[in-house]
């Protein structure tokens, strides 16, 4: 923003403070309604990432033990899943049905539970 000139910026201490232009506040000013839209559905998007995150950290868990266990296998799958990202397409179709069966089983004893 700087480099456009909508924002200067300002050295304070070890931080830098930025300040925005006229220009800037004019480039806002005239995309206000655009800028509100992008700023509502990030919020939206930040509120369910909130939520998904509790849900994982095993917030309000009657059971520490059981949330930490759940916590350590997410981990390993995702540290798996990264580990694959270059895979074939092969590989990748092979994942996705672990994947769907694993989900498949989750929800069928969640269910009968």
């Amino acid at each position: 923003m700087e480099e456009i000139g909508h924002a200067s910026v300002t050295q304070d201490g070890n931080r830098k403070l930025y300040t925005i232009t006229e220009a800037g506040r004019a480039h806002f000013d005239a995309n206000r309604e655009q800028g509100m839209m992008i700023l509502e559905t990030l919020a939206r998007i930040g509120a369910r990432m909130g939520q998904v995150r509790e849900a994982f950290a095993g917030v309000d868990s009657a059971d520490p033990k059981a949330a930490d266990e759940l916590h350590q296998a997410r981990h390993a799958l995702k540290h798996a899943l990264m580990r694959k990202q270059d895979c074939t397409p092969d590989e990748a179709r092979r994942i996705a049905a672990i994947l769907d069966q694993a989900t498949a089983e989750i929800l069928k004893r969640k269910d009968n539970a």
